[in-house]
């Protein structure tokens, strides 16, 4: 009798367990919405702050910037890599952040400070990845924050990056483009978010 009665309270604990996890992992699957007719989905959460449309445009170039960086260290074109970095480290000294106030602007100084640590000067292509990384960072963090205004941007992930420590970052390609291995290992990663352009203050 005590067998029997031990039986089915451990065949209940595992259909509990079972029913909780299952519709723990749909609510947190629901917080992602699908796009298109493919795999690629967009985050629901919304950015941390207000801001102009003026302080959006004045961003692109710094968007673009790191874009071209990340796609030359993706080419394993470490002389690309070096002009992207002083192109994004020359658009930091001419944003227009006349539009920021109090805590938004500490929260851009700061995003700018990182990038311009990030910015340092690197004597070869390994050294310049590790760098990439803290400047993936601080764009991951101007795009959570503020967003942008142009297209789709790609939020990509690499487990095995740094002796598998694993390191994120931005592209503007839907097509996975490795910038911590270069051509041997192009396309190691997974999609992590997709962020849409807002446009503005929401």
């Amino acid at each position: 009798c005590c067998s029997s009665e031990r039986l089915v309270l451990r065949v209940g604990f595992l259909f509990f367990f079972s029913y909780f996890f299952f519709f723990s992992s749909r609510r947190r699957h629901t917080r992602l919405r699908r796009d298109w007719s493919s795999d690629v989905c967009s985050s629901d959460l919304g950015l941390k702050v207000q801001n102009s449309d003026e302080f959006l445009q004045s961003i692109y170039p710094l968007f673009n910037a790191y874009f071209v960086a990340q796609e030359a260290l993706a080419s394993d074109d470490f002389k690309a890599f070096v002009i992207a970095q002083a192109d994004l480290k020359t658009t930091l000294a001419v944003i227009n952040d006349e539009s920021l106030k109090n805590d938004t602007l500490t929260l851009w100084t700061k995003i700018s400070d990182n990038m311009v640590n990030a910015t340092t000067a690197y004597s070869d292509i390994e050294k310049a990845r590790i760098g990439f990384e803290e400047m993936s960072k601080a764009v991951l963090e101007l795009e959570t924050t503020f967003g942008h205004t142009d297209g789709n941007y790609y939020e990509m992930y690499c487990p095995m990056a740094f002796d598998l420590k694993g390191a994120s970052w931005l592209q503007r390609k839907e097509t996975l483009e490795n910038p911590y291995f270069g051509e041997s290992m192009l396309r190691c990663g997974e999609l992590k978010k997709m962020y849409d352009p807002n446009g503005g203050a929401e």
